[in-house]
């Protein structure tokens, strides 16, 4: 009898970790100018244009697992580049969208105040996330 509880007990802990895990979401942390703070011009030296011609946002997104996808107003598939992946996006982009497998869907705002345009044309960003570091650690393939 004492056995059985034990088993009980620790099928609960593990259903309970098991929920709580497949629930948790991606959350913004951070988007910084990389130009402003290091002087970075990869958004005019990898460059990429819009349907208007214009050359795009590239947004560095701090995300080092591999096989996500990243939708939204993205120009171009994102490149994965070990820790990060390289989105380019037309100006005034003020969120993405980001499906990783064992995640929630999350969907990424960095509008700071209302009115605020987004990205500006031809800036490099870098966009700090939270809420990943798990699988990280999990010793599991993402």
């Amino acid at each position: 009898m004492k056995y059985n509880l034990h088993r009980v007990a620790l099928l609960i802990i593990l259903l309970t970790h098991a929920l709580t895990a497949a629930a948790q979401q991606i959350t913004f942390k951070e988007l910084v100018n990389l130009f402003e703070t290091t002087g970075n011009y990869d958004a005019s030296r990898y460059s990429r244009t819009d349907g208007n011609g214009r050359t795009c946002a590239l947004i560095k997104v701090q995300l080092p697992i591999a096989g996500c996808e990243i939708e939204g107003d993205v120009i171009g598939e994102p490149e994965f580049r070990i820790t990060e992946y390289w989105v380019y996006v037309p100006e005034n982009t003020k969120r993405l969208i980001i499906r990783c497998s064992r995640m929630e869907t999350s969907t990424i705002v960095w509008e700071s105040t209302p009115g605020d345009n987004g990205v500006r044309s031809g800036v490099t960003y870098s966009l700090r996330l939270s809420g990943y570091e798990h699988l990280l650690h999990s010793g599991t393939p993402t």
